[in-house]
């Protein structure tokens, strides 16, 4: 008999979403997850390609840096609520992208270090913040014990083929009182209830999908106090949205923001505005 990774609970229910993805719910602690995770037994593969990295657009310089600007303004709200609980010390960022978090947080007087990997965007992360940048899988790379006052996990703890373990490796390289942040979706969400199975964070890629409950059990049970759990409102452009429903494509959804995108002039596809997405902004303390 199955029983939930998080809780060891048999109360489980299997269901179907989008693309005929298989979904685990458990029933006590609310986590949910991915049933079928063969076709990603090779991580650092599937993700160290520019293939997958289409849905930002075409991977030039100007839309790079049109991608960078949203996402700068996203993580300058972030960071303020960030050092509203501890300002300065060594900063580790996993899945650092283009490196606009750390370079952000290098801004804040943060000593910043980042793990990424796709090896295109680690370059170009660390012309950004200099050589702290490794390429590669977080899981594979070691770390100082009690090195880090503060680890960010941004849009990637739903990717993680095992989140018990890195949660408790971050718990390991953490100082004490050390703060994990964490982004990423929320079934609880209300695009989460509107949409249903056709909700857009529903991926193959997506192995694991947290509630506030579900975090608050998988932070507990890794010894992490939560200090705050709320909405996460990011900076998005027409542009960007256009390009993630081309690649990620959801029921009638798709289709309506591309009719949208081709009647809009050029110069206002970039004009971003903060809307949530479905995802919460979790900061933690390790006790």
């Amino acid at each position: 008999m199955k029983t939930c990774l998080l809780c060891n609970s048999s109360n489980l229910t299997f269901y179907k979403v989008k693309n005929n993805l298989l979904m685990m719910l458990c029933g006590n602690c609310g986590l949910k997850s991915l049933c079928e995770k063969t076709n990603l037994s090779n991580l650092h593969k599937f993700y160290n390609s520019e293939k997958y990295y289409q849905f930002w657009g075409e991977l030039n310089p100007e839309n790079i840096r049109n991608i960078e600007h949203i996402k700068r303004l996203t993580f300058q709200k972030a960071l303020k609520k960030v050092t509203k609980y501890k300002k300065g010390g060594k900063l580790l960022e996993i899945g650092c992208a283009t490196g606009i978090l750390l370079a952000e947080s290098q801004k804040n007087g943060f000593e910043v270090y980042g793990v990424e990997c796709y090896s295109k965007f680690a370059k170009i992360a660390k012309t950004k913040v200099g050589s702290h940048v490794t390429c590669g899988m977080f899981e594979n790379i070691q770390y100082p014990k009690s090195y880090f006052d503060i680890v960010v996990m941004y849009d990637s703890l739903e990717h993680l083929k095992d989140p018990f373990a890195v949660i408790s490796k971050i718990n390991r390289i953490l100082k004490a009182h050390g703060l994990l942040v964490i982004a990423t979706p929320n079934t609880q969400s209300l695009s989460a209830k509107l949409m249903g199975k056709y909700w857009t964070h529903y991926k193959k890629e997506h192995l694991f999908y947290f509630s506030p409950k579900s975090l608050k059990f998988l932070l507990l049970k890794y010894h992490f106090r939560p200090l705050s759990i709320e909405n996460e409102r990011k900076a998005l452009n027409l542009s960007y949205i256009y390009h993630q429903l081309q690649t990620f494509s959801t029921f009638g959804l798709t289709r309506f923001v591309s009719l949208l995108y081709q009647i809009t002039p050029k110069r206002l596809r970039c004009k971003h505005l903060f809307l949530s997405s479905g995802e919460m902004l979790t900061i933690a303390e390790k006790l």
